[in-house]
């Protein structure tokens, strides 16, 4: 015999079976959408219907041509977007604001590094730990200054963020993050709240003054010799900022300390010049700088390396056609370099092995050879 049910128990049968895992996710992203967007009056309904407050979510799963895949909780996402009132109501319903995206960074933090003044006020209000330390060992202050946030960082310091925390990375303090990515305004006013000017990253990796010079950043680099910076600073390989700027290719920079009276022949860890450092990466004109200076052409590393060694028999990733090789070892050979140079290894530049010259570069290393002969 045919059992038929009722319409209204076929209802009642297939409302009171629990949600799918599908439809706790659903209710999560359409949360995490709302907070993300703004949308205040969603907020609440969505929490009444068993939205999880602390489920995390990314953009990628909301938006098919979303790019950013960083699961964050919704808290998180109003606060990277400076929805004040919908982060006001999560936290009045128990959003907790230590919880933490999937890179381990807070709301604070997330907010900090985006410039979302008044969103790091309403966290730091709601109890928010000001100095707690993200995945890559930011604090909020830190990240604010990488990121040039004057305002936010301004904000962090008058509420007592720590200036010379360096949480667990070899980046450094908020100085040394702010000077490494140009962010003169910053700078200055790091340094006028007290800042240490020659701070190293727990590493001791950096000083402010080799990463502004490393990266080109003639404003910062001048602004904090006129702040009193060492010149003579060194980072944990021993490099000075004339050897930093020497090996990025910073020549206007390499003009700037060479004015201020850096020193050419300083030496790094392994023995080591900015003339040196200029060569391995076959940075031409900063070497032709260094020699109209009066650098040392036959100065040598630790190993016995000359400029012409570390210019014929090492390869840069940034010269990968050997344009520039060709020219700084044509360069060194017209003021001079020994051809017959070795280093403690006894190789040469014509010896050196698993050497990838441009036919160019090896015809010049031939020719110098014959002439000597």
């Amino acid at each position: 015999m045919k059992i038929v049910l009722p319409v209204f128990l076929l209802f009642i049968v297939f409302s009171s079976c629990s949600l799918p895992a599908m439809g706790q996710n659903s209710l999560d992203q359409q949360l995490y959408r709302a907070a993300w967007e703004g949308r205040l009056g969603e907020i609440q309904p969505l929490l009444k219907q068993g939205a999880n407050i602390e489920a995390k979510v990314s953009n990628g799963e909301i938006q098919s041509w979303a790019t950013d895949n960083t699961k964050r909780t919704p808290l998180i996402a109003a606060a990277v977007n400076g929805k004040l009132d919908v982060m006001a109501l999560l936290l009045n319903k128990g959003a907790n604001v230590e919880a933490t995206d999937d890179n381990n960074n807070t709301a604070l933090i997330a907010a900090a590094t985006v410039g979302q003044t008044e969103a790091v006020r309403l966290l730091l209000k709601k109890g928010a730990k000001i100095n707690v330390v993200g995945a890559m060992g930011e604090t909020a202050l830190d990240s604010a200054a990488e990121a040039g946030m004057t305002d936010a960082a301004q904000l962090l310091l008058d509420k007592g963020a720590d200036i010379e925390a360096t949480g667990n990375m070899a980046n450094g303090t908020a100085l040394i993050l702010a000077a490494k990515n140009g962010n003169a305004d910053i700078v200055k006013l790091l340094l006028k709240r007290g800042a240490r000017i020659e701070p190293q990253g727990s590493s001791g990796y950096e000083t402010a003054l080799t990463r502004a010079a490393s990266n080109g950043y003639a404003d910062v680099v001048l602004l904090l010799l006129d702040k009193g910076s060492n010149i003579e600073a060194r980072n944990g390989n021993g490099q000075t900022a004339l050897m930093e700027a020497a090996l990025s290719g910073r020549i206007e920079i390499v003009r700037l300390l060479l004015g201020k009276g850096a020193n050419l022949e300083a030496r790094s860890n392994d023995g080591g010049t900015a003339l040196l450092w200029a060569a391995l990466r076959h940075r031409g004109e900063v070497a032709q700088l260094l020699l109209v200076k009066g650098a040392n052409i036959e100065a040598r590393t630790n190993d016995g390396e000359t400029a012409l060694i570390a210019a014929a028999c090492f390869d840069s990733d940034n010269d990968k056609d050997g344009t520039r090789k060709t020219g700084l070892v044509k360069l060194l050979l017209e003021k001079g370099a020994n051809i017959d140079a070795a280093n403690k290894d006894g190789l040469t530049p014509l010896t050196c092995p698993n050497r990838m010259n441009p036919p160019a570069v090896d015809d010049l290393l031939e020719q110098a050879s014959q002439r000597r002969k």
